[in-house]
């Protein structure tokens, strides 16, 4: 929202109490941070509100002051539920939403469902997403109509922050997939070395990959115009629990951003590919007849 307001023209003044898209990769973050301000977005970050006057001026943590014409809250969202009628129906729900087992059925009345925003599904809680409303439908129609086992996984789940650049990501971020304890490799590939985005004259963002050291995807973050558009490949190898070399052995074309993701793919490859042993290797066999 600070960057459509400050692409409309409008003096923008952002106040975060932790840090800007806090739960992305802060790679990607670091360059979104500096693309929102060369747009004319000011960062106020790790900065409480500590009250809110008429003008509107709010005054921050440390005495700081901030004075305008329009203030914009965003608190998040919550379902709802009101007039639905759920106590005479036996219906568990919260202010998170309707309570349903990873099938999204209601945990209190097996004949009811329920999709999108309102449903609260044990340990993975509401995902406030429109493509989100769609795959639970899926599963749904699944269960209802089919009588399948469908159940919800949410391992391969995109998301896109719709600034410019965009950022997308899917699967675990570094510091999620290290928390978790795995032993992963973060693999780079900066826009400044994909031809199309210096043709195009944005040469912002990169492509971060999270892998373990077997080489499985384990997530991917993408910073670039059209990110949106380019995560699809990386989530359905996250899905479909890919080795790194099939992303790094696909075939691009040129040029597209989309390379950028298959560079970083192959950086996987790299140490290997330049050690002394590889060049021992390559130096033997060009002495054979």
């Amino acid at each position: 929202m600070a960057a459509a307001h400050a692409a409309l023209g409008w003096r923008v003044s952002l106040v975060e109490a932790a840090r800007v898209a806090g739960r992305e990769d802060p790679d990607l973050v670091d360059g979104l941070r500096m693309a929102l301000s060369a747009q004319g977005v000011r960062m106020n970050e790790g900065i409480a509100v500590t009250s809110a006057a008429p003008g509107p001026r709010l005054l921050l943590a440390g005495d700081t002051e901030l004075e305008g014409t329009h203030l914009l809250v965003s608190v998040g969202r919550q379902p709802n539920l009101e007039g639905l009628g759920l106590e005479a129906s036996g219906i568990r729900a919260s202010a998170r939403g309707i309570a349903t087992d990873r099938g999204l059925r209601s945990l209190s009345n097996r004949r009811v469902f329920a999709v999108g925003d309102i449903a609260d599904p044990v340990g993975l809680g509401p995902r406030y997403f429109t493509h989100v409303g769609s795959y639970h439908a899926g599963i749904v129609i699944r269960r209802v109509l089919f009588r399948l086992p469908a159940r919800l996984d949410y391992t391969a789940l995109p998301r896109v922050l719709y600034t410019e650049p965009e950022l997308a990501q899917v699967g675990l971020t570094e510091a999620e997939a290290r928390a978790a304890g795995d032993d992963v490799r973060s693999l780079r590939w900066p826009m400044t070395e994909n031809h199309r985005a210096i043709t195009e004259g944005d040469t912002r963002g990169l492509v971060k990959l999270v892998t373990t050291w077997r080489g499985r995807l384990l997530g991917a973050g993408i910073l670039s115009r059209g990110a949106g558009e380019m995560i699809g490949a990386f989530t359905l190898a996250i899905a479909r629990r890919m080795r790194i070399s099939a992303l790094a052995g696909m075939i691009v074309p040129y040029p597209t951003r989309s390379e950028a993701g298959k560079r970083a793919a192959g950086e996987f490859f790299a140490p290997a590919l330049f050690s002394d042993r590889m060049r021992r290797i390559a130096k033997f066999l060009t002495r054979l007849p």
